[in-house]
């Protein structure tokens, strides 16, 4: 698997599509986590602003009923409904009038930004044109938020992780070396 696919994928990193065209049945019937760490996670819940036992990603919909004991999860914000249903619309159409790349693990990008060497530390600006238009308001509207006051977009991601590929992405830890320590997601 440490090739090329037409699919996207690079390396160890797979979707349905190439485990399919790869025969490769060891990755898909290897979970990436187990009953036991599934026992030990928390979810977080933007309502009180702690973390409460559980695996399942909207188990913090019970609020304020949860069970367990909460964490306390600093350097997280959850701000609900940041755009309106009608801004998303209108977003999610003109994201899909731009190509989309296809990238690893099944899912589809669109980048823009400087071109990033992590290893290297250095980034390339000179085929960088700009976000697009569409986008703006979303940039403009960080201004609203406390901790994104003086908050430079240095680069912009669309991702789609299509549930028909079974689209995904590795537990990590991003660097913050051209970031900066926020990374606002919408």
């Amino acid at each position: 698997m440490f090739h090329n696919r037409p699919c996207g994928c690079k390396g160890q990193r797979t979707c349905l599509t190439c485990e399919e065209s790869y025969e490769d049945v060891a990755s898909k019937a290897k979970s990436w986590v187990t009953d036991e760490e599934k026992e030990k996670s928390y979810v977080y819940c933007p309502e009180c602003d702690l973390a409460w036992p559980g695996w399942e990603a909207d188990s913090w919909k019970v609020h304020p009923d949860h069970a367990g004991d909460s964490i306390k999860f600093p350097g997280i914000k959850v701000i609900q409904n940041f755009i309106t249903e009608d801004e998303e619309e209108e977003l999610m159409k003109h994201l899909d009038e731009v190509p989309w790349d296809l990238s690893q693990s099944g899912r589809r990008k669109q980048n823009y930004g400087p071109k990033c060497n992590f290893k290297k530390r250095r980034a390339k600006a000179e085929n960088f044109s700009g976000y697009p238009a569409f986008t703006k308001f979303i940039q403009d509207r960080f201004a609203s938020v406390d901790v994104l006051k003086n908050f430079q977009t240095v680069e912009q991601c669309s991702l789609d992780y299509p549930v028909e590929t079974g689209a995904s992405i590795d537990p990590h830890i991003d660097d913050c070396w051209i970031w900066g320590e926020r990374i606002p997601t919408l």
